[in-house]
């Protein structure tokens, strides 16, 4: 049986589990109980652990976080780009996309506490 790799291991875990993920039957496949799934498959026979699978997941959840951030970053440094080459005219269009910039931050927010 396979032993769980230790935390500082994330690339050698992501390598091993996306390996077999990319056997998967499917291509939208979750690793939870579908068919054909190669990932559930080498859990059952001892090549990975549960432990590497959760670490998997944690590892997507932590990149996709870190991507909506850099775009969420992107979208304040244009909001401040445009409002300074606006600031002169009253432009109505700031304040609504400045609330949706506010609805961003506070679900990413939500999403980096869900993270911890």
């Amino acid at each position: 049986m396979k032993k769980s790799h230790i935390d500082g291991d994330d690339e050698l875990v992501y390598a091993d589990v996306d390996k077999y993920a990319k056997m998967c039957r499917f291509n939208n496949c979750m690793h939870q109980n579908e068919p054909g799934c190669a990932v559930i498959t080498a859990i059952v026979n001892g090549e990975l652990t549960e432990d590497d699978l959760k670490q998997y997941f944690k590892i997507l959840r932590a990149n996709e976080f870190n991507n909506n951030k850099t775009e969420y970053n992107h979208k304040w440094k244009n909001f401040a780009v445009n409002l300074s080459k606006s600031s002169k005219k009253s432009n109505s269009n700031n304040k609504s996309e400045f609330e949706l910039l506010e609805q961003e931050t506070a679900q990413l927010q939500e999403e980096s506490n869900m993270n911890v």
